[in-house]
């Protein structure tokens, strides 16, 4: 079952790390406590009440989606539009619908999209905020996306995660 202690310890050390590849082991040891295998999040999800299972399901929304920012942000090397490119899988009006059988899984793997629609988040964000592109927002607002990365796995994430842990009912 859930170790909602364990987890809490965890979340700790991700709010305390400051570079990347640490970030991207750490997830790794949420994944093994949140997410084992396929049979693990079953029968978490079969242990829950109805609030819960919609709480957990989030849970996993967050985790999959920091999973799979780790993964692009080791592909794209550095790159800015490699790496918005491939934060954009799933949800642009081209590939919304391909993507859309993968995000309804209880369980995922291997994640092959975001999970939460950071994407459309940031877009939004930076039309809001003026900017020409994606690309000048992150530049103008993290400089890196380094910086990027650890700030919204930290920010958004495994804040996220931390706050619906708090009301995860575990039985």
């Amino acid at each position: 079952m859930i170790n909602k202690e364990k987890l809490t310890s965890e979340l700790d050390i991700i709010f305390k790390i400051k570079d990347c590849n640490s970030i991207c082991n750490q997830i790794d040891v949420m994944k093994d406590l949140l997410k084992k295998d396929e049979s693990f999040v079953i029968n978490t999800f079969k242990s829950l009440d109805e609030d819960s299972k919609d709480i957990f399901s989030k849970i996993l929304d967050y985790l999959d989606g920091s999973i799979y920012l780790c993964s692009i942000w080791k592909k794209s090397d550095g790159d800015m539009k490699s790496f918005i490119d491939l934060l954009s899988l799933g949800w642009t009006s081209d590939t919304y619908d391909k993507f859309e059988e993968f995000r309804a899984q209880q369980f995922r793997n291997p994640i092959i999209c975001e999970t939460t629609d950071l994407y459309t988040e940031t877009k939004n964000e930076s039309e809001d905020a003026d900017f020409d592109s994606i690309k000048d927002y992150l530049r103008d607002n993290y400089g890196t996306i380094d910086d990027f990365f650890l700030s919204t796995v930290k920010d958004y994430y495994f804040e996220n995660i931390n706050e619906l842990l708090t009301n995860l009912n575990i039985t």
